[in-house]
């Protein structure tokens, strides 16, 4: 949702399509907390990458299983202007806490889908529910670049 609402913010005509009949997947079931990495918002904690990196490495220590660290720091990184877009860019409130790792949290996960659903709207994003992705569209000069999706709903065939 939110890559939608950026790219219509920045001129582009947007078409989101989501598989499932609404909108919101795991934001619904959610708290809307937000690890939050390097935010402008966010002056009182330690937001460093370090400092979260440190958290995660700590919870999973006994754990066989280790995340990718370099993946997990490169999403990481990212939180920060994501939190600072949603509240300067979008009006979104926020509060935020510290202790273990610094975090965002934005009212619940169903208030946060509806405002986020709401943006889109307020947008001009078109939303196409309940689709099955067919095939990826490639272009480029080669047709090694992907260029969009053909979905199918019950609404009919989009590309």
């Amino acid at each position: 949702m939110m890559a939608s609402i950026v790219a219509a913010d920045q001129g582009a005509d947007v078409t989101l399509v989501e598989k499932l009949p609404f909108l919101g997947g795991s934001v619904l079931v959610s708290a809307a907390v937000f690890t939050t990495v390097d935010s402008e918002n966010l002056t009182d904690e330690d937001d460093s990458l370090d400092h979260a990196l440190e958290f995660v490495r700590t919870v999973n220590a006994d754990s066989e299983h280790q995340p990718d660290y370099d993946f997990l720091a490169s999403v990481l990184s990212q939180t920060g202007a994501t939190v600072d877009y949603m509240i300067d860019n979008l009006g979104l409130e926020a509060t935020f806490s510290g202790g273990t790792y610094a975090r965002s949290q934005f009212a619940d996960g169903p208030t946060l889908a509806d405002k986020l659903i709401q943006i889109m709207n307020e947008k001009g994003v078109q939303i196409i529910l309940a689709t099955t992705a067919e095939s990826i569209v490639m272009d480029g000069v080669d047709g090694d670049a992907a260029a969009g999706v053909a979905v199918s709903s019950e609404a009919g065939d989009y590309t």
